[in-house]
């Protein structure tokens, strides 16, 4: 009863989203390295241009290292988090692959199955799955609290989806706090 797929940079960046959305304060602190420095950085610059215009030009310039120190910061968060990503994902694929990798998937009821030939297996009972949630393309089944597989809804047809909800149900999980 095993399923493959092939796993894609889409795929992955989905499961991230889907558990930046699943797990709300690691989601906020996403969204305030990503959104509120940026704002603080440009509430600083204005500060600065605001007061070197009205007031003593030479009296703010402590200020302008803050400024300087929060854009350049700000940069750097925005533009390291694709990379990133994509750092981590290329991590997961075998050597020599750089876009995409075959995933074999299995269950049944002493547990599951995820592979990726040439890289790694990890064989998890149902006792050891901590969590699961899904959305319209994606499930993460969570094995730690902050590592997960994730299946994406095309990996699997229907009944199988519905056998999988079914051992998820009778173990319980999804109750357990992670």
């Amino acid at each position: 009863m095993g399923h493959e797929y092939v796993m894609s940079f889409e795929d992955f960046r989905n499961a991230q989203n889907l558990y930046f959305r699943h797990r709300r304060a690691a989601g906020i602190r996403l969204r305030l390295w990503l959104y509120g420095l940026p704002a603080l950085a440009v509430a600083l610059v204005i500060a600065d241009v605001y007061l070197r215009r009205s007031r003593d030009p030479d009296a703010y310039d402590p200020l302008l290292g803050a400024v300087v120190f929060f854009v350049i910061l700000s940069v750097w968060v925005i533009g390291s988090r694709r990379w990133q990503l994509r750092r981590c994902f290329k991590r997961i694929l075998p050597p020599g692959q750089a876009k995409e990798a075959l995933v074999q998937f299995d269950f049944d009821d002493q547990g599951v199955v995820s592979s990726i030939p040439g890289r790694s297996e990890g064989r998890f009972f149902w006792a050891g799955i901590l969590d699961y949630v899904e959305d319209d393309e994606m499930a993460l089944l969570f094995v730690r609290k902050k590592n997960f597989l994730f299946v994406p809804k095309r990996a699997m047809d229907d009944p199988a989806w519905e056998r999988l909800r079914a051992y998820v149900r009778q173990h319980g999980i999804g109750n357990n706090p992670c």
